[in-house]
């Protein structure tokens, strides 16, 4: 079970795309009083009146809609150890 959900998180890091159950957000510093910190809560409160689903921190979105790492936060190869020179 639980490396069945490792690899669904996996799945949504590598090919990002909001779904029902999963919203990605920028990499933003937290700040109760901002506009951001309104939004989050209320993204929270209605996967939590849903039956759940993922906030994804860090993703930012393109011009043309498609969603890519931040790079003001984590990218995919350092959240995944990968290293091009020795994966393979």
């Amino acid at each position: 079970m639980l490396e069945r959900k490792l690899r669904y998180l996996r799945d949504k890091l590598e090919y990002p795309a909001e779904t029902k159950d999963t919203d990605y957000k920028a990499a933003v510093k937290f700040d109760e009083k901002t506009d951001f910190a309104a939004k989050l809560v209320k993204h929270i409160l209605g996967f939590a009146n849903s039956g759940g689903g993922y906030i994804i921190i860090g993703f930012k979105e393109k011009p043309d809609k498609s969603l890519e790492p931040d790079p003001r936060f984590l990218t995919l190869a350092s959240l995944w150890g990968y290293n091009s020179d020795t994966s393979g």
